[in-house]
């Protein structure tokens, strides 16, 4: 996922704003007591795409616990 590919300073906004759900989410695990593997797959994933991605990712491990 790349910051700069839209220059719509929106977009750039989203991006932060995911990136900090995203850190969000890691301390969470983290606190929950994932291991750094666990950690860094579900990181893997949710970077793997679209600004999208990263907040379904989140929202998809989290909505459970």
């Amino acid at each position: 996922m790349t910051l700069t590919a839209d220059p719509r300073p929106r977009a750039h906004l989203q991006g932060r704003n995911a990136y900090a759900a995203l850190a969000a989410c890691m301390m969470a695990a983290r606190y929950a007591g994932w291991s750094d593997a666990q950690i860094r797959a579900f990181r893997l994933r949710a970077t793997s795409g679209s600004v999208e991605d990263v907040l379904r990712a989140c929202w998809t491990e989290f909505k459970a616990r």
